[in-house]
């Protein structure tokens, strides 16, 4: 890191079990093992930034003040970055033995995130393109060859493919609606928050949010564990169709829900975890980390699950607190009547 000092690690991850599923096949194809490098890029009042703090976070200023200047001919700075890297990790690897082949590829401009993604777009119409005049020279055969009933079967399972459009749309806006409730819910347990001088309604209020977290956790554990998404459910549902409609339809529209339920969930909760995290101090990071050591908590994911499970030490404390302080007003109400009777 010498060579990049304004570029500052978060987390370096080793991934060897991600996949993705051909559309044609629905088989899996794994990726090669990879490495996820998580940084902040690091710029200083006075070297490369004239106003703000004394620490700021601009990868313009950062990569300036490493030498990586935007310039007519030479590339953006971070295109000069990006190559600078890779030939330090080349060199790393020949310095140990392994041979790398470093004849220069063909080149592809930079293209802009709206132009790449229209690109995209259009690939993807062209490749549907293709597929709509395949279908087509196929009904064209059935025709030629007088299987007219094959053909009435074909408009039949396009009428059923137009309905599965509209039910996705359908599962779209209740996703919405899904957000909506949930941020509904979340001012809802906000208010609650705020009158925490009746134990009665913190005791429901604990016992209520540990029951939502389980069944989160449920599906959210269902979802992980069976790779559910929209787009395989979908496919699911057209290529399954010796299965009754209904029966199809109803696993759809549930498994739907659960998928919602899992990414609604998740996204609150890294909401949640980040909302605060670039304005942590130094000693905030030290306190965090001395609490996931007090819960021996593996790494920041599990300390998050415990934390919206109410399983850190200081939530089970309060909890405790709060039952203690139950009994014993419920233990002087119940001296109070025994002493008026």
């Amino acid at each position: 890191m010498n060579t990049i000092p304004n570029i500052v690690p978060i987390g370096i991850y080793l991934h060897n079990d991600e996949f993705s599923i051909d559309e044609e096949t629905l088989q899996k194809v794994f990726s090669p093992v990879h490495i996820h490098f998580d940084y902040v890029y690091v710029a200083h009042l006075g070297k490369s930034l004239k106003t703000g703090m004394e620490l700021q976070c601009s990868m313009s200023g950062a990569l300036a003040e490493m030498g990586f200047v935007t310039a007519k001919g030479k590339g953006t700075a971070q295109q000069q970055f990006e190559e600078a890297v890779r030939h330090d990790l080349q060199d790393f690897a020949e310095e140990r033995g392994i041979k790398i082949d470093r004849t220069p590829g063909e080149k592809h401009s930079h293209k802009e995130k709206p132009v790449y993604q229209q690109m995209k777009e259009n690939e993807k119409k062209e490749k549907s393109l293709s597929k709509k005049e395949l279908e087509l020279a196929e009904r064209e055969k059935v025709v030629e060859l007088g299987e007219a009933p094959l053909l009435e079967k074909q408009k039949e399972l396009d009428e059923q493919e137009n309905e599965i459009d509209q039910k996705s749309k359908n599962a779209k806006q209740a996703l919405q609606d899904a957000q909506t409730i949930q941020a509904e819910n979340e001012k809802a347990s906000k208010n609650l928050e705020l009158e925490q001088n009746d134990l009665e309604r913190d005791k429901s209020l604990f016992k209520t949010s540990s029951q939502k977290v389980d069944a989160y956790n449920q599906i959210w554990d269902e979802v992980e564990r069976k790779n559910m998404s929209i787009d395989s459910e979908v496919s699911t549902f057209k290529n399954n169709r010796f299965e009754d409609f209904t029966s199809r339809f109803n696993k759809f529209v549930g498994n739907v829900k659960k998928i919602v339920t899992a990414i609604t969930t998740e996204l609150n909760w890294y909401k949640a975890a980040f909302k605060d995290f670039w304005h942590k101090t130094p000693r905030d990071f030290r306190n965090l980390a001395d609490e996931m050591d007090r819960n021996k908590c593996e790494d920041f994911s599990d300390y998050n699950k415990k934390f919206y499970n109410g399983e850190l030490d200081y939530q089970i404390h309060e909890k405790n607190q709060i039952h203690q302080q139950h009994i014993i007003r419920q233990k002087k109400i119940n001296d109070a009547y025994e002493w008026n009777r």
